[in-house]
């Protein structure tokens, strides 16, 4: 993916990517488009690292399912972080920064059950924890 510019990303939403021996990260600011530039970003890494077309769309599914429930709880920011662990396998991280409520209203407990089912069907693992600036939710890939 290499280092995205904010004007290429100016049309979806604000975003800073920086990539360093196997890990990229890319900062995003939280919007209406921003669920779908995180899957558009996913994809064109997963792209751009000659990854089969079907773990490609793993990849996208999952962040998308990832980005989507982390937007309810009105995030000012989104990191997400994808690296390498193996040959087979690609982390994924999902950080989130200035969460102002715990969840929003108008999302329902099948949103969060959709969300559960992609996840247990797309990843060997996943979960969540918190570090200094919020929530992160963070998923292992098999790309092969």
């Amino acid at each position: 993916m290499g280092n995205l510019t904010v004007p290429q990303a100016a049309n979806v939403c604000a975003a800073r990517t920086s990539t360093h021996a196997g890990v990229t990260r890319t900062e995003l600011a939280c919007g209406p488009e921003t669920a779908e530039t995180a899957a558009r970003l996913a994809r064109q890494w997963g792209q751009d690292r000659v990854i089969g077309s079907a773990a490609v769309d793993r990849l996208v599914d999952v962040v998308l399912a990832a980005v989507t429930n982390g937007l309810r709880f009105g995030p000012t920011r989104v990191t997400l972080t994808l690296k390498w662990l193996d040959l087979d396998r690609v982390r994924v991280d999902a950080e989130w920064t200035g969460c102002s409520r715990v969840a929003s209203s108008h999302e329902n407990s099948y949103d969060v059950e959709s969300t559960v089912a992609t996840l247990e069907a797309l990843t060997e693992h996943w979960g969540f924890g918190a570090t200094r600036s919020g929530p992160i939710q963070w998923m292992v890939l098999d790309i092969h």
